[in-house]
């Protein structure tokens, strides 16, 4: 007919969150008492999915003059195949949803890698971040979605996100080395180094520039902060490096990378907090939140 449809599934496990609609021509009449739902339940439950998820993926946007680089990954734990053959496919995409508008960064599949990576290039506006994984042939399938400010450029001294890189590899000059060792989440194991890649914009030319990383613990019990308010126990320390940059000419996008060990024996939460500063007062800050496990 030519008129725009809604296509909805119901899961028979799902839960409702509306009144029956009878209520609607009784309104006059109902009174303060609670409305029986009926047990009935509602639920979104794509018909392409048996199992739906959160996905838990690293997202880091880079500004250029013009748009931005959105840089997403997440792990893929691949479906083993029947006889130990090849794993099932694992189907990925990304877009940047903005208005009426939609930018596609292109559909992959991964058949064999533990990390799947994925780059779009972004308008400088306001939108939608949706990232898809698709996992077959048992159905399962994730998402995440954000919002993103991407604004109108960089207005002055700033950082980009921190971007999680592997620490195997030879830490990355540009943006596009760092892409193809970005790591697919922010869980580290205990004892293991954490690189980290970033680019600045706006810097000033032949001037030192001091940057910062520091080390802090989030996630501290209430019987360690009241152990702390005590007196009992001073709180800990903060990791924190200090070093000096400079660039010899202006550039658009200066990139910076460096590794570094958590101190030995912490699981937690940790935030990563990068800031540079000029000797006219400019100042900028970038942080990041991740997790380390006992494993």
């Amino acid at each position: 007919s030519g008129q725009p449809s809604v296509i909805g599934h119901r899961s028979s496990s799902g839960r409702s969150f509306l009144p029956p609609g009878r209520y609607l021509d009784s309104l006059p009449r109902t009174g303060a008492q609670p409305w029986p739902l009926d047990g009935r339940h509602e639920s979104f439950q794509p018909s392409y999915a048996r199992r739906f998820s959160e996905l838990a993926a690293q997202v880091a946007v880079f500004p250029r003059a013009d748009d931005a680089i959105v840089v997403t990954a997440f792990p893929v734990a691949p479906h083993p195949a029947p006889g130990g053959g090849t794993p099932a496919r694992v189907e990925t995409a990304a877009f940047f949803a903005v208005a009426h508008d939609t930018v596609l960064s292109g559909w992959s599949a991964t058949e064999d890698s533990s990390v799947a990576r994925i780059v779009l290039t972004a308008p400088l506006r306001r939108g939608i971040l949706s990232v898809e994984m698709l996992r077959t042939p048992d159905s399962v399938a994730a998402r995440l979605r954000r919002w993103l400010d991407l604004g109108s450029g960089v207005p002055g001294l700033a950082i980009s996100n921190l971007l999680l890189i592997s620490s195997d590899s030879v830490l990355p000059a540009v943006l596009e080395q760092a892409v193809g060792i970005t790591r697919g989440a922010a869980a580290f194991a205990q004892g293991e180094r954490v690189s980290v890649f970033w680019e600045v914009y706006d810097a000033p030319v032949r001037e030192p520039v001091s940057a910062t990383l520091v080390v802090e613990r989030r996630d501290r019990s209430f019987l360690r902060r009241a152990v702390e308010w005590l007196g009992l126990a001073g709180r800990e320390p903060p990791v924190k490096l200090e070093w000096t940059m400079s660039w010899p000419a202006r550039t658009a996008a200066a990139p910076g990378a460096i590794t570094l060990e958590l101190p030995p024996g912490q699981s937690g939460t940790f935030l990563l907090t990068l800031s540079v500063a000029t000797s006219s007062g400019s100042v900028a800050v970038s942080q990041r939140e991740i997790a380390v496990g006992d494993g």
